[in-house]
């Protein structure tokens, strides 16, 4: 295998990360001082992660530490696994991550009670090396130094759209923009950030403006011993911001990357506009979409609207246009008809791509509104190539996962390119805990799907989609009043008829993953399931 992992069998003093503690002489989980179930194999695994903290251990590794010897399936192993995450209370998977063929890892520092640290050493990380061989980055949110919420705004989408560019380059692995924000919210200096988001690079930055100037600071920081990399600052008129925003790409880039090919960068420059003004209205109108609530979308529609009124060469703002209307049909909601809302989502997404064939979200709207004309070929294709464009942009592999869902006994792919995004977002939002929660319900993995579709609604209460899919889980899971309370939810929201319409009208392809849904449904209590 070409190393071994750090036996559970060796002895062990205990080992502490976050708010628990193992303790192995006396084969217990502790929580702040209170005992955690954990099953004996269950336990065993967590040892053997916890004893390789931050490196991917692999399910051959596992078996042969754990099982020794005897056979251990792949399901013996990710029901373990899934002990562990129950146990640590990590149904977002931010510990506990499966790296897709490849095996797991537990992201977090781990210590001895004494205070050592616990981990791999060099040669470990040479042998086995982890999901974030490339560069990995983290692009934290750049500092306001201004005063105004406008201005937050424009530092907000600053910071995504860097992130975004270097997204674009597959040398690079880059944690996406939830999660940037969530760390850089609780710990300020770059070791401590870079221990958080397991990357090696981070990214800092500043922006002032005044009287129709900005000054942007930014700098590359390398995470361990908190050494500056790159540093430089650029002042100009506001309306240069772009032009100052791709030469921050670049340098990062040169400054991570040995070789770029020149053409790769030039084509990864900013599809975006010059105008100020049209980018505040873009703005506006992204962040309502991403809210997935339909209430907001006929807004968001007159922002980006108004945007490409004042820029009618501003691709992303006709790919969110496109990804309204995408949502509308996923939603079933808007005044349009289904038929005019596809046709309105394919002129605006093929405008997006006409002026900026290279951009990723073009597309990625693509791939998604073809699951609405039902050409599953077509909405694979673009989708792929979304990724092929952005290969560290959470968004395209969620995207992917989106399309696959649809077609007959593909959920398992699904939830692997889920775990993908979630690698690179682990704050991942409402929209792909629904993803998520969906294909895991498709394959019949109900325990893991329940907590995922509970936090969608949660975080993202309006979002009827999430009711369907906890419907389904509980009824499954036996627990019917609860199935039928969510149903009737959806019913209290969306119609009576809703339910029925939506199996009517579904594009997913026949199969045993429908009938799973079907099924469900019935079960919660839906009559003509």
């Amino acid at each position: 295998m070409g190393t071994s992992v750090s036996s559970t069998m060796a002895p062990l003093g205990r080992l502490v990360f976050g708010d628990f503690v193992i303790d192995p002489q006396a084969a217990q989980l502790l929580k702040q001082d209170r005992a955690v179930d954990l099953r004996p194999k269950s336990f065993e695994v967590l040892c053997l992660l916890a004893r390789n903290a931050e490196r991917v251990v692999s399910r051959d590794e596992l078996a042969a530490a754990v099982w020794r010897g005897r056979v251990a399936t792949d399901e013996s192993i990710a029901q373990c696994v899934s002990d562990i995450r129950r146990a640590l209370g990590d149904a977002d998977q931010r510990l506990l991550q499966t790296v897709p063929r490849r095996g797991y890892v537990l992201k977090a520092p781990v210590r001895q009670s004494s205070g050592e640290s616990i981990g791999p050493g060099p040669e470990m990380e040479r042998a086995a090396p982890s999901v974030t061989e490339r560069p990995s980055i983290v692009v934290l949110p750049f500092a306001n130094l201004s005063k105004g919420a406008r201005l937050d705004m424009l530092a907000r989408g600053f910071t995504e759209d860097t992130t975004a560019g270097l997204a674009r380059y597959a040398q690079l692995f880059v944690i996406g923009r939830e999660s940037a924000t969530a760390w850089s919210e609780s710990a300020r200096d770059a070791r401590s950030i870079g221990r958080a988001a397991g990357v090696r690079f981070v990214v800092q930055g500043s922006l002032r403006w005044s009287a129709g100037q900005v000054r942007i600071a930014a700098k590359l920081v390398r995470a361990e011993g908190d050494a500056v990399v790159w540093a430089d600052h650029f002042d100009g008129a506001d309306d240069q911001l772009f032009a100052f925003q791709d030469e921050i790409v670049g340098r990062i880039v040169a400054a991570l990357v040995d070789s770029v090919d020149r053409h790769s960068h030039q084509r990864a420059r900013h599809s975006g506009t010059d105008s100020l003004s049209a980018y505040e209205l873009f703005l506006q109108g992204r962040e309502l979409r991403r809210t997935i609530l339909p209430a907001n979308f006929p807004l968001a529609e007159s922002l980006l609207e108004r945007a490409t009124a004042l820029d009618p060469d501003f691709a992303p703002a006709y790919g969110e246009l496109a990804f309204l209307q995408h949502y509308a049909l996923a939603t079933r909601s808007g005044s349009r008809s289904r038929a005019e809302q596809l046709e309105r989502g394919l002129q605006m997404a093929r405008r997006a791509y006409e002026l900026a064939p290279d951009l990723p979200f073009g597309s990625l709207v693509l791939g998604n509104l073809h699951i609405w004309a039902g050409d599953f070929v077509e909405a694979e294709r673009w989708s792929r190539r979304a990724i092929r464009l952005g290969p560290g942009d959470a968004e395209n592999h969620a995207g992917l996962a989106n399309v696959l869902s649809f077609l007959a006994d593909r959920s398992e792919e699904a939830v692997e390119l889920m775990h993908m995004a979630n690698r690179h977002n682990p704050i991942r939002p409402p929209l792909h805990e629904h993803y998520l929660a969906r294909a895991l319900s498709y394959v019949g993995r109900y325990e893991e799907a329940l907590p995922i579709a509970q936090s969608c609604l949660r975080r993202a209460p309006g979002f009827w989609p999430c009711m369907q899919v906890l419907a389904v889980v509980l009824a499954h899971l036996g627990r019917i009043p609860e199935a039928a309370a969510a149903l009737s939810d959806w019913q209290r929201q969306r119609g009576v008829e809703a339910p029925s319409i939506f199996l009517a009208q579904h594009h997913k392809l026949p199969g045993p993953e429908f009938d799973r849904m079907r099924e469900g449904l019935r079960l919660a209590g839906l009559a003509d399931a």
